[in-house]
C-alpha cells in the first residue's frame, strides 16, 4: 500500500502482483481520498478514469512505484497516459525483475538504452543499473553513456551493480556531478581509476564494493572531491596499491570497513572529529593513528576469522589495544569473539589500555575461559561510567578441555578503586550454561554492580551444544532451578527490580520478580 500526498490530493495506491500462463504480472488499483479542488465538468463526464485526470506530477509518482517494465506499458493506457514514461523520476533496471534473462543479456540493454535515450528533460532523481556480476550469468557491460544521461539530467542518487571491463575509466562527469547526492558503485574485482580530482560537492553518501584501487592515494582523492561525505562504506576492495588506509574527512559520520583484502599491509589513518558509527569488520592494519572522534560514537570491531596471517600474538595484541585506545572516548562499544582472542593472548598490552570514561554500552563475545574473562574484565576496570553489559558466551572454536575449565579467576579485578562498575544498571548474558567460570563471573559482576536494576540471563536448554561436544546434555529442571537460586543467593532482587531467566529458544517463562 502506497500512499501519494500533494497540496490538494490524497492518493491510496494498491500494487498487486499474479501469475499468468507462468508470467508474473503487476496490477494497480487506487482511490483518491481527498480532492480540495472541484473537479470540472470532463473530469465528471469521464467517471470511471478520474486517475487519468491527476496532474502530471502525481501521475509520474504512481508510475515510479512499478516494476520499470510495467511503467512503459503504461504507454497504452491511455492518451494522457502516453508519454509519462518518458519522464519518470526514478529508473530502477534490475535483472532481477526481467525473466530469463541469461537469454535477454542484449535486450535487457537495449531496453536500457531505449528507455535513457528517449527520457525528456525533465530530472532524473533516481538511476538503478543492477546486474548479475558475481553470478554464473551473462552479464553486459556497462555504457557509459547511461551514466552521462544520468548526469545531464541532474541524478541525485545513483546505484551501479555493473561490469566495467573494456571501459579504461568512468566518465569524468560522473566524477564532477553537482546534484549527486548518494552513489553506490559494486563491480566485479575489477580495477577502479579516478581522475586526478573529484568535484561532487553534494555528495553524501558513497559505498564502494568490489574495486581494485588503481591509484596508490585513491582515498585522499576520494575525501578531498567529496567535502560533505557523511556516510563511506568500503566492502571487498582490493588495497594492495594503497600506500594507506587514511579517511580524512572533517563532516565524516559513519565508516563502514568491512572484508578488504591486503588490510594488514596498510596503516590505517583516523581524521573524522564527527564520527559517530563506526564498523571495523576485517583484518588488523599494520598500525593506527586515530584522531580524535565524537564522544557520542559508537564503534562496532569485528575481526575476521584469519586475523592473524602470520604474526605473532603480542604484535596482534599490540594492534588492537592500539585501536582500542583511539577510540576511548566511543559511549558504545561492541567487540566480537575474534577481538577478545586477540586481547586474551597478550595480557602483557593490556595494561596499555586507556580509560574509557564516556563508555554507556559494552557488547562483547566471550569464551568461558579464564584467559577471555580476564581479558573482558580488564577493559572493565577502564569502563568506570558503564551502566550497560551484553555478554555472548560462545563454545564455538574453543578447546574442548576449556569448557569445563574449573579454575578460580585470582585477584579479579582487584587493585581498581571502589567506584569500578558502580554505575551498572543493565546485565545480559546469553548462552549461559552454568559452568563455574560463569557462576564466578556472575558472582563478580552482581557484588560489584551496586546500581543493577535489571539482569537477563538466557541459558543454553543443551548444555555443550555451543562448543560442538560430541554428546550435549540438556540441561535438567533441577540444574535450572540450582542455578537460579544460586543467582538469588548472590543477590536478591527487590520488587522495583527485575530479573529475566529463560532459556535461548522455546518457550519463555514469565521474568522473575522477586521480593528482597
Amino acid at each position: 500500500m502506497h500512499y501519494i500526498k500533494s497540496m490538494n490530493y490524497q492518493i491510496e495506491i494498491r500494487i498487486y502482483y499474479f501469475e499468468v500462463q507462468g508470467k508474473m504480472m503487476t496490477g494497480v488499483s487506487g482511490s483518491i481520498l481527498r480532492n480540495s479542488i472541484e473537479e470540472s465538468s470532463s473530469s465528471k463526464r469521464r467517471g470511471s478514469d478520474r486517475i487519468s485526470s491527476l496532474p502530471e506530477e502525481i501521475r509520474r509518482k504512481i508510475l515510479s512505484l512499478l516494476p520499470i517494465e510495467d511503467a512503459v506499458r503504461s504507454m497504452v493506457w491511455s492518451k494522457g497516459w502516453r508519454f509519462l514514461f518518458l519522464s519518470l523520476q526514478n529508473y530502477v533496471f534490475d535483472d532481477s525483475d526481467f525473466p530469463d534473462m541469461d537469454r535477454r543479456v542484449e535486450k535487457f540493454k537495449e531496453f536500457i538504452d531505449w528507455s535513457l535515450f528517449h527520457h525528456d528533460d525533465s530530472a532524473i532523481e533516481t538511476l538503478t543499473i543492477a546486474f548479475p556480476i558475481f553470478d554464473d550469468e551473462p552479464c553486459p557491460q556497462m555504457n557509459s553513456t547511461w551514466i552521462n544521461t544520468a548526469v545531464e539530467h541532474n541524478v541525485q542518487k545513483l546505484d551501479l551493480e555493473v561490469t566495467i571491463n573494456g571501459l579504461d575509466e568512468l566518465p569524468n562527469c560522473l566524477f564532477t556531478c553537482a546534484s549527486l547526492t548518494t552513489f553506490r558503485l559494486v563491480i566485479s574485482y575489477e580495477v577502479l581509476r579516478l581522475p586526478d580530482s573529484l568535484s561532487l560537492h553534494n555528495l553524501k553518501q558513497l559505498t564502494v564494493m568490489g574495486a581494485f584501487f588503481y591509484d596508490e592515494n585513491a582515498l585522499e582523492k576520494i575525501f578531498s572531491g567529496c567535502p560533505v561525505l557523511e556516510c563511506f562504506f568500503i566492502k571487498r576492495c582490493n588495497l594492495s596499491r594503497l600506500a594507506s588506509v587514511t579517511v580524512s574527512s572533517p563532516r565524516l559520520k559513519s565508516l563502514y570497513i568491512i572484508e578488504n583484502f591486503d588490510t594488514e599491509k596498510r596503516s590505517f589513518i583516523l581524521q573524522t572529529p564527527r564520527l559517530e558509527t563506526l564498523c571495523y569488520d576485517d583484518t588488523l592494519a599494520r598500525d593506527y593513528n586515530v584522531g580524535s572522534i565524537s564522544p557520542t560514537s559508537e564503534v562496532d570491531l569485528s575481526l575476521r576469522a584469519d586475523f592473524n596471517i602470520g604474526r605473532t600474538g603480542g604484535e596482534l595484541g599490540r594492534l588492537a589495544v592500539n585501536l582500542l585506545n583511539g577510540f576511548s572516548c566511543a559511549e558504545k562499544l561492541v567487540m566480537n569473539l575474534f577481538f577478545t582472542q586477540v586481547l586474551s593472548n597478550s595480557c602483557t598490552q593490556l595494561i596499555r589500555l586507556r580509560f574509557f570514561e564516556n563508555l554507556q554500552e559494552l557488547e562483547i563475545s566471550i569464551w568461558p575461559t579464564e584467559a577471555h574473562v580476564k581479558a573482558m574484565v580488564t577493559l572493565l576496570t577502564r569502563s568506570r561510567s558503564l551502566s550497560s553489559l551484553h555478554i555472548e558466551f560462545t563454545g564455538s572454536g574453543c578447546p574442548l578441555d576449556a569448557l569445563n575449565l574449573e579454575s578460580s579467576i585470582r585477584d579479579l579485578g582487584g587493585g581498581v578503586d571502589d567506584l569500578f562498575l558502580s554505575d551498572l544498571d543493565y546485565i545480559h548474558l546469553e548462552n549461559f550454561e552454568g559452568l563455574d567460570i560463569e557462576m564466578k563471573l556472575l558472582k563478580f559482576l552482581l557484588t560489584r554492580a551496586g546500581s543493577l536494576s535489571e539482569m537477563e540471563i538466557k541459558y543454553c536448554s543443551v548444555v555443550g551444544e555451543q562448543g560442538g561436544l560430541e554428546e550435549p546434555m540438556e540441561m535438567s529442571e533441577e540444574k535450572v532451578n540450582e542455578i537460579r537460586d544460586e543467582i538469588l543467593k548472590l543477590r536478591p532482587f527487590h520488587r522495583t527490580e527485575r530479573m529475566g531467566f529463560r532459556p535461548v529458544s522455546g518457550a519463555i517463562p514469565d521474568d522473575v520478580v522477586l521480593d528482597g
